[in-house]
């Protein structure tokens, strides 16, 4: 009878387990020998931030990432396998000492790769830090074996570091999405850097300085407050807020085009419209000399009348990449992202024409406009607008002349004849103006 009331209690105890078990993970932690399901979150203590699957628009292509619990950005923060997506929803994240990705008909993705890691747990924080640690025996935590802030994507967040840690060898740096709908590695990265003998904050394209500013001399929006550390065990650079975090969704983001984005979308760090740039720090790309000041792409929606040349996949280009490619090839007037994610590169020659549609299979096509040609458009619009406004007024006044003199000559007549007298003066202005 002992023996079954023994049984009976360790059963519900060992149920009870389960129960904590399940509902940690589902909250903020994995546990040692726990999986996170396709469809499964874990949201962070506070609810600040949540970590799960997310599909890529308009491919079948999955992804672990990071948000913001309840802001209306879509867009991850963080990215675990940016560049090793799954090709279906049976993705599974799992923690058996290191995390890994598990796929059904494929072989599993790791993320980390600490040696000797056993006991161990995954929490997300409420800084949108997602940390692996190392438990003692008695279930304390004994030290901090891997985290994300050391391995951003594309997105810096309050209390991240970018730079260097001399002790590990970690370099922090953000890395541009390779479109808006594709996560994979971009074009443009965020660093520190010596430049010069100095330390500075700088975005390089494809092994090319973009933009850069020294430290600390360093104020890019006004809601964050900027500290730069230089010390004998690291360099870096961090911020923090000077609004409530419950107010905004704080983050920086080196977009795919190059721009560094704020919270609100908005480019605290722009280079766009080659050569012209509206950011102070900005290096000025040499440019083919048929390309004058008065070129530009303007975005249309259509088709274009045949193939044009296509870049290999291999290549890895972002929109950016082919518009700098395009502008570099004197014959082209054209150019778009070859796939649907935004990714990969055509463009065409002037022996191509363009049909502006919306119909099914249309494409975002960037043509290529003079700015000069447009100039002389709107002259020609004012000497149309002037011919048509004389076209328009001549019956008028025809008609009000044809008015007046009918006028006049009933004024003659009446006098003749002596019915009326008017006044000598009165018809002046007519007179005046038609004789």
């Amino acid at each position: 009878m002992a023996s079954v009331s023994r049984d009976h209690i360790l059963f519900r105890f060992s149920c009870l387990l389960l129960l904590i078990g399940s509902s940690h993970s589902l909250r903020d932690t994995l546990l040692h020998g726990q999986q996170l399901k396709h469809g499964q979150e874990l949201v962070s203590a506070n609810g600040v931030f949540r970590l799960g699957f997310f599909s890529s628009a308009f491919t079948e292509k999955s992804y672990v990432g990071i948000w913001y619990n309840k802001s209306p950005h879509e867009k991850p923060v963080w990215v675990a396998n940016r560049n090793t997506p799954i090709f279906n929803n049976s993705g599974i994240l799992a923690l058996h000492g290191n995390l890994k990705i598990l796929q059904s008909g494929g072989d599993p993705i790791v993320l980390t790769s600490v040696r000797g890691a056993r006991k161990t747990s995954a929490t997300l924080l409420d800084s949108g830090n997602f940390v692996l640690h190392e438990h003692n025996l008695e279930g304390s935590i004994k030290q901090v074996l891997w985290q994300s802030f050391d391995h951003p994507t594309d997105t810096i967040l309050p209390g991240m570091k970018l730079g260097n840690d001399h002790k590990t060898g970690i370099n922090r740096s953000l890395t541009s999405w390779r479109s808006d709908r594709s996560p994979a590695s971009g074009s443009f990265t965020l660093c520190m850097d010596l430049i010069n003998g100095t330390t500075q904050f700088v975005i390089w394209w494809n092994g090319n300085i973009h933009w850069t500013t020294k430290l600390p001399e360093l104020s890019l929006n006004e809601d964050y407050k900027f500290r730069y550390i230089s010390s004998e065990n690291e360099t870096y650079l961090s911020y923090s807020l000077n609004k409530d975090i419950s107010k905004i969704f704080p983050m920086l983001t080196l977009s795919a085009s190059g721009d560094l984005l704020d919270h609100d979308n908005y480019s605290v760090v722009s280079c766009a419209n080659i050569p012209f740039y509206a950011s102070s720090g900005c290096v000025q790309h040499m440019l083919p000399e048929c390309r004058i000041s008065h070129n530009s792409f303007v975005h249309q929606m259509g088709f274009m009348s045949r193939e044009g040349l296509i870049f290999s996949e291999n290549d890895n280009l972002s929109l950016a990449d082919c518009e700098a490619k395009c502008t570099s090839d004197c014959s082209c007037v054209a150019y778009a992202s070859k796939d649907i994610d935004g990714t990969g590169c055509e463009y065409w020659s002037s022996k191509s024409s363009f049909k502006e549609s919306t119909l099914d299979g249309w494409r975002d096509v960037y043509i290529l406009e003079s700015k000069e040609w447009t100039w002389w458009r709107w002259v020609m619009i004012f000497i149309g607008g002037t011919l048509l406004k004389f076209l328009l007024c001549t019956p008028y006044f025809i008609w009000k002349r044809s008015k007046a003199k009918e006028k006049w000559k009933a004024k003659e007549k009446c006098e003749r004849k002596g019915h009326h007298k008017f006044s000598s003066t009165s018809y002046l202005p007519i007179i005046g103006f038609f004789r």
